[in-house]
């Protein structure tokens, strides 16, 4: 390593200062397209000769032609401060699998070395993957670094990789990854949505499970890009059918994508530089690519302010929720610090839920995260554990609620082409009555405390605080395109097994979008102990109120089909 890093600072004592930041657009010989056993190869810019050799592998999103990124590698030939080989992966079917990652990127690494990339010993390897494509390249990524060391002569060391409209898996998030990771998505983007970014945001820069390394993860979120604009051509079947109609030009979504990434790139190049303290800070200081590694952290750190913006909305909205992608529900464990045991957005609706708001007593729940459908061997039903007088001053009542989230089936295949957020929220809550005979509120008639749609007077509250707490650019562009929702009136059954299996309903066939929860309500004079005064309802979650604003409002008069 040490021998390698000195290396690199005589090429770049000679480069000096004829190193720029390359201008948008095209210019010099080079990039010439050459055909490979994995795919086409785009040689590198002969106007960046005499740079550090750099590669980088582009494995393509499902369905879409390798061929359809040319123009986004030759971009960032001419972006990047390399002299760069841009390897454009084909595979059977334009389908990456985890079966053939291995042989692929295999041969177009040995097809690179044969058109010139192993001339230097100082090279450096990237690794991009647009989408669902992305998947298998992770998988690879791991399996490269980990084997690196035991080849001989030794490969070119993988410094980074960058998920175009996609994301680091599950699967991975609690494992360390051997490299830098860049997660860039659009806005627009209806195939990869943008919650499922946001989730990783939260356990990549908000909670790292290890000490952050320098723009290790940076998220990046594009305003009006969607994810066909990552290559270019005509769209394949699943992004007709699910991405949104972009807002910003081929080209100026183009140049974004390889602008960014040529800054993490330098920024990973310059990571080598430090690594071990080879570089000392005089010598740091002395560096021809001092400039460019400055304009790199602007560059990223603007984009990381970006994110945040749009991210900061939906990830609150998941707290609110409990997402349970966030942290697992605690159910019966008492040894896990790491799980979530309430749901803040619960506790609020309790507080609806009892409609004491014109009185002198309020309402102070603690929800539980719990099967809905279970009771035994825990207790776990609403209770109001005081109780309050009229004549009381600041009494607070103390109740507690029951919650299940619920997720689309397809969520365990982490693919975000459905909601990822909860599709429901099913609950257990203290019934109106109850609250108003605990705080001495009488008479408390049933059909007319309980009688009322509660349930979507709830959900309402959830819609009116998503629209009120997305971000200011998706707040303006939902209340121009999007299509609303309106809370229809509740459908009650006396009959719990009925409403367990009774989902929300959200009918988008109309102008506006119909959300009809289901209600299970008992008046506290009801014979049977286990459901007096309860009442319950199938409800939407802030998070999946939050995903309709940003995503799928959008679809009906925004969807690129």
């Amino acid at each position: 390593m040490k021998m390698m890093i000195r290396r690199l600072l005589q090429l770049l004592a000679v480069i000096g200062s004829l190193i720029a930041v390359p201008a948008h657009g095209h210019g010099g010989s080079g990039g010439v397209s050459a055909a490979a056993s994995a795919g086409t190869v785009l040689s590198p810019l002969a106007s960046k000769h005499g740079m550090p050799f750099c590669a980088a592998l582009l494995v393509q999103e499902v369905g879409i032609d390798a061929g359809a990124y040319a123009e986004l590698g030759r971009q960032l030939q001419q972006d990047a401060p390399f002299y760069l080989w841009v390897g454009l992966v084909d595979f059977p079917q334009d389908t990456p699998t985890s079966d053939l990652i291995d042989s692929y990127m295999s041969h177009m690494l040995s097809d690179l070395d044969a058109l010139g990339f192993n001339k230097s010993d100082t090279r450096l390897l990237y690794a991009f993957g647009h989408g669902a494509g992305s998947f298998p390249m992770q998988d690879w990524a791991i399996k490269y670094v980990a084997n690196q060391r035991k080849v001989t002569p030794l490969p070119a060391p993988l410094k980074g990789v960058v998920l175009l409209g996609s994301y680091l898996q599950r699967k991975h998030r609690n494992s360390t990854f051997p490299t830098g990771v860049m997660t860039m998505a659009g806005d627009m983007d209806g195939v990869t949505r943008i919650t499922r970014i946001a989730e990783s945001y939260y356990h990549l820069i908000l909670h790292p499970g290890s000490p952050p390394i320098n723009y290790g993860f940076p998220h990046i979120v594009l305003n009006g890009v969607s994810h066909m604009q990552f290559a270019s051509g005509p769209p394949p079947p699943i992004a007709q059918e699910l991405d949104l109609k972009p807002e910003q030009s081929q080209a100026n979504a183009t140049h974004a994508v390889t602008s960014i990434s040529s800054a993490f790139m330098a920024l990973k190049f310059e990571d080598v530089l430090r690594e071990g303290d080879q570089v000392s800070s005089a010598e740091y200081e002395h560096l021809p690519f001092r400039e460019i590694f400055a304009k790199a952290r602007n560059l990223l750190d603007q984009g990381l302010r970006d994110a945040d913006d749009v991210l900061t909305p939906i990830v609150e909205s998941f707290e609110a929720e409990a997402f349970y992608h966030l942290h697992s529900p605690c159910y019966a464990k008492t040894d896990d610090k790491n799980c979530s045991s309430r749901s803040p957005w619960i506790e609020t609706a309790q507080t609806l839920m009892c409609g004491l708001g014109a009185s002198r007593t309020s309402v102070a729940d603690r929800s539980i995260l719990w099967p809905v459908n279970e009771v035994f061997p825990h207790d776990y039903l609403p209770k109001i554990l005081n109780s309050c007088t009229p004549t009381d001053i600041n009494c607070t009542l103390n109740t507690t609620s029951v919650v299940e989230n619920v997720y689309a089936e397809s969520d365990v295949a982490d693919e975000s082409l459905a909601p990822i957020a909860a599709v429901q929220q099913e609950v257990k809550f203290n019934s109106r009555q109850r609250c108003y005979e605990h705080a001495g509120i009488t008479p408390a008639d049933f059909n007319t405390t309980d009688g009322p749609s509660l349930c979507a007077d709830i959900n309402q509250a959830a819609y009116e605080q998503a629209v009120g707490k997305a971000n200011a650019v998706n707040k303006a562009r939902f209340l121009k395109y999007g299509q609303r929702l309106r809370m229809a009136p509740d459908k009650v059954t006396s009959i719990f097994p009925i409403w367990s299996i009774e989902p929300l309903q959200i009918d988008t066939s109309g102008t506006e979008a119909l959300v009809t929860a289901w209600a299970s309500k008992y008046s506290t004079q009801n014979p049977i102990p286990l459901v007096a005064g309860l009442h319950f309802c199938k409800l939407l979650s802030p998070a999946r109120a939050m995903e309709w604003v940003y995503v799928d409002s959008l679809r009906k008069s925004h969807s690129l089909g």
